[in-house]
């Protein structure tokens, strides 16, 4: 009787150790999985930080091309203008020496004439 007593006790005990046991083993998972969980958030949140990041960075750099390429177009329109503008300089005094050679070969050949007719009389 005593002895079934003490068995039965020992196998109650052995049963609530190996209840604790699972008990521990169901909490060490669990707090694992927790772990994971939360690290997996982390890493989520991260790749979605660095994917803003590129992208703002890969407008920031189409922003500053644009502008590169703006300024490069203005440029040529400047120069192209300069162009214009020395090519008309350039114009007008031909134009100009032109009609200066001009005025001066009429002048030499009507005081040409004034002498010729001067001669003759």
């Amino acid at each position: 009787q005593q002895q079934r007593q003490q068995q039965q006790r020992e196998r109650e005990q052995q049963q609530l150790r190996e209840q604790r046991e699972q008990q521990k083993k169901k909490d060490r998972e669990q707090h694992q999985q927790q772990q994971w969980e939360r690290e997996q958030r982390q890493r989520e949140q991260q790749l979605k930080l660095e994917r803003e990041r590129a992208e703002v960075e890969k407008q920031r750099q189409q922003e500053v091309e644009s502008a590169r390429r703006v300024e490069q177009q203005q440029q040529q329109e400047r120069e192209e203008q300069q162009r214009e503008q020395q090519l008309l300089r350039e114009k007008k005094e031909r134009d100009w020496q032109e009609k200066r050679e001009r005025e001066e070969s009429e002048a030499l050949a009507k005081l040409k004439r004034v002498r010729d007719e001067g001669r003759e009389r």
